[in-house]
């Protein structure tokens, strides 16, 4: 946390000594995130990354995750992109996630949901704002016997 005045210089200076920085907001953010020397992610504004660790509640990040990212399909772009769960949580909140519904895809199934997203570098149309339900069952992306809410 930085304090009072906030600045460009102090923000980069911060980031700097930061173990891993997840940066949000404009391009000029993310850029200076990018080159600071230190371990970044970088997404757009509203895109917004949850990192999960040890003093994390895990059933209520799983379900604030999953209210999120199922709530009008997660076309608002304040419901979570990514997750990053730390190691020594990491089982345990994937099983908080499965326990809201979500499924871990194989590296098959991701595979085959990317190609059917992803057109010459671009989103296709036919998967925005589609229950994830009526995507997975017609192109047969899990041979389990429920079918998530999400993903991950």
């Amino acid at each position: 946390m930085l304090p009072e005045p906030i600045s460009k210089a102090a923000t980069a200076a911060l980031m700097q000594h930061a173990d891993l920085v997840v940066a949000t907001g404009s391009q000029a953010n993310v850029r200076m995130a990018h080159t600071s020397g230190t371990p970044a992610f970088g997404v757009g504004a509203g895109n917004v990354t949850v990192i999960v660790d040890e003093s994390a509640d895990l059933q209520s990040a799983a379900s604030l995750i999953r209210q999120s990212k199922t709530f009008d399909n997660a076309t608002s772009c304040s419901s979570e992109n990514s997750v990053i769960i730390d190691a020594s949580v990491y089982d345990a909140m994937l099983a908080a996630l499965t326990a809201e519904g979500g499924v871990m895809l194989t590296n098959q199934d991701k595979q085959r949901l990317q190609d059917l997203m992803w057109h010459d570098g671009k989103l296709s149309a036919v998967f925005p704002e589609k229950m994830p339900r009526k995507l997975c069952k017609p192109h047969r992306l899990t041979a389990r016997k429920r079918l998530p809410r999400l993903a991950f």
